[in-house]
């Protein structure tokens, strides 16, 4: 019997032939450089559709190639040191000031593993954002809120519970020049009050180690992780955050979450701000039945299982 990864695969690689021209010698050379070479940046020689030419490597290749199939990539051109992925343009060797990475289009602290999947495979292009209000809930060090904002989002209210991810975000926006259109909030969101994520004393929410582990912070028990020393932020409710909305906008709304958790607390426990939204794309990690039973009551909603999105547009 075919191994139905191996099919998947041999369709993306076909479909690669719409990006680039030789996409089979690139298939080629980015298996001499996985298996025999074993280098994630060994360098690969492309040759977009308009025969124009730069060098990229593997790591690059194939986050391209899965964001082409998935249809979150519409154009790739090579331009030398830069490849423009849909109008966005990005070295292809991240390059290291002191203080800073320079992308090219976009400027941070360090090099963040979230980076490849929002701005090389293109993940949240899905969202039409362009003159829209977002909600950016889970926006970590501003990866996707300053993605939002590069990509004509009017304004960006980025929510992030961890106090380090938190600071760095500050310094993110900053170097991109963006605090007129990001307003960053420290505070964790909630759908409803579990005595397991707030404190007892007050509206509060318990967050645990840096910056690194700013990926696994809403269902966690607080004895068993004093060790790594919990923080208490601010807990923030949807409706809390939709009053900072001009009413002349909430026609026009948009949500993105990444909460490690909140989705499904939130979704369940305050589903009459989240119908208010015209579209949302969230990560989810449990399985998203239950949640899409929710959704559907206003949404469409389409799951792409290989990244765990879950996107919804309202229905008419």
């Amino acid at each position: 019997m075919l191994n139905i990864k191996y099919i998947n695969d041999a369709f993306i690689l076909l479909k690669s032939r719409l990006i680039f021209r030789n996409w089979f010698l690139l298939f080629l050379r980015y298996l001499y450089c996985k298996f025999i070479k074993r280098n994630a940046l060994c360098k690969m020689i492309a040759i977009s559709r308009d025969g124009r030419v730069c060098i990229i490597n593997p790591l690059i290749y194939g986050n391209i190639l899965h964001g082409f199939y998935f249809g979150f990539i519409h154009s790739v051109i090579c331009n030398n040191d830069y490849i423009i992925i849909d109008g966005l343009k990005l070295k292809i060797y991240k390059k290291n000031n002191e203080n800073e990475l320079d992308l090219g289009s976009v400027r941070f602290r360090r090099w963040y593993d979230s980076l490849s999947y929002i701005y090389i495979t293109n993940q949240y292009s899905i969202l039409n954002v362009k003159g829209a209000i977002v909600i950016d809930v889970g926006a970590y060090v501003g990866d996707s809120a300053i993605y939002f904002a590069l990509k004509g989002a009017k304004k960006v209210i980025a929510i992030e519970p961890n106090p380090e991810a938190f600071k760095e975000m500050l310094d993110n926006i900053k170097f991109n020049n963006m605090e007129d259109k990001i307003y960053p909030i420290n505070a964790g969101l909630i759908g409803k009050i579990h005595s397991n994520n707030l404190d007892s004393n007050s509206k509060c929410l318990n967050v645990f180690g840096g910056i690194n582990e700013a990926y696994g912070i809403y269902y966690r028990d607080i004895v068993t992780h004093n060790k790594l020393g919990n923080k208490c932020v601010k807990a923030i409710s949807m409706a809390e955050i939709i009053k900072l909305i001009p009413n002349e906008y909430l026609d026009n709304v948009v949500l993105k979450m990444d909460c490690e958790g909140c989705e499904f607390d939130v979704i369940s426990n305050d589903y009459e701000h989240i119908k208010l939204f015209r579209e949302l794309i969230l990560e989810y990690h449990n399985n998203p039945t239950n949640l899409i039973k929710i959704l559907e009551k206003d949404f469409k909603c389409y799951i792409v299982s290989k990244y765990n999105l879950l996107y919804c547009r309202k229905r008419l």
